[in-house]
């Protein structure tokens, strides 16, 4: 009988740690996450990445635009796109 009394201690004792251990995990997880996501959103305003406008003529690559400005970029796309388009005859 004294031998299934330590037994439930014990297995009461396990349960909490691995109760504990499971915490100490998920706010492990959740700082390194944050970090993560901070670190990634400062290196983008600090590194921009460098967007190109590219085209192909007579099987060579041509670079049209570049920026390190997404909206400034995204504006010149826009503006090409729009010319392509306007460019474009009428299909019969």
């Amino acid at each position: 009988m004294e031998e299934n009394r330590n037994e439930e201690t014990n297995e009461g004792g396990e349960g909490l740690l691995d109760s504990v251990a499971r915490a100490v995990g998920t706010v492990a997880g959740t700082v390194a996450g944050t970090g993560l996501a901070g670190a990634i959103l400062i290196d983008d305003r600090r590194n921009p990445r460098r967007m190109e406008l590219v085209a192909w003529h007579e099987g060579r690559r041509v670079v049209l635009f570049t920026s390190n400005d997404q909206r400034v970029f995204e504006q010149v796309r826009r503006a090409v796109v729009r010319a392509l388009e306007a460019d474009r005859r009428p299909r019969p």
